[in-house]
């Protein structure tokens, strides 16, 4: 089967007709490999307990397999020999702290010198990578850019290249830079 985008508004029916594609699928091809990707773990839930209501009320089906993005990611590296060491959001957050640790007590901060070590600054910073990352903004990149901005600007990318550079120092990635990895390998 082809791949196919389906681009509609909230209510529109993508949903009920990506349901019936895979019904006919299935009806012709009851084995074919079939993978579905979707946003999240809700997501998948909800389309699972769809599928299985559905026209033929089917309460089997064989070869489907849901992806969000972060499982499809894993899974592609898997496929090309490429299996990464994902450190989860508790590690990753450990990570960030010890970090923010060594930049203060260093004095490499400017706006962030005094706040660095305060609860829930990793968090944000965490959270502020993440998004980066999820729009393909590399250290390297941003820290390019913060040259011509603010102490603040300077700050984050010292933060930044700092967290990147010491992922790749012990081998690890986090989910998002699976995803890097995932679409240099597609």
């Amino acid at each position: 089967m082809p791949s196919e985008l389906l681009l509609a508004p909230v209510g529109a029916g993508k949903t009920e007709y990506a349901l019936n594609q895979l019904h006919q699928v299935v009806e012709m091809q009851p084995f074919a490999p079939i993978w579905v990707l979707l946003p999240g773990r809700r997501q998948e839930d909800a389309l699972r307990q769809r599928l299985v209501e559905g026209i033929d009320k089917r309460r089997v089906y064989f070869n489907i397999t849901f992806f969000s993005f972060y499982t499809l990611y894993a899974r592609l590296l898997d496929m090309v020999g490429k299996p990464q060491r994902e450190v989860d959001d508790t590690a990753r957050l450990k990570l960030i702290r010890g970090l923010l640790t060594e930049l203060q007590q260093n004095n490499q901060l400017t706006v962030f010198q005094k706040i660095a070590d305060k609860p829930g600054f990793a968090k944000v910073i965490a959270d502020f990578i993440y998004e980066l990352k999820q729009n393909v903004v590399y250290p390297e990149a941003f820290e390019i850019v913060a040259e011509h901005g603010s102490d603040k600007d300077r700050d984050l990318a010292k933060i930044y290249t700092s967290y990147q550079a010491m992922l790749r120092t012990y081998n690890l990635i986090d989910r998002e830079g699976e995803g890097w990895l995932a679409l240099e390998e597609v």
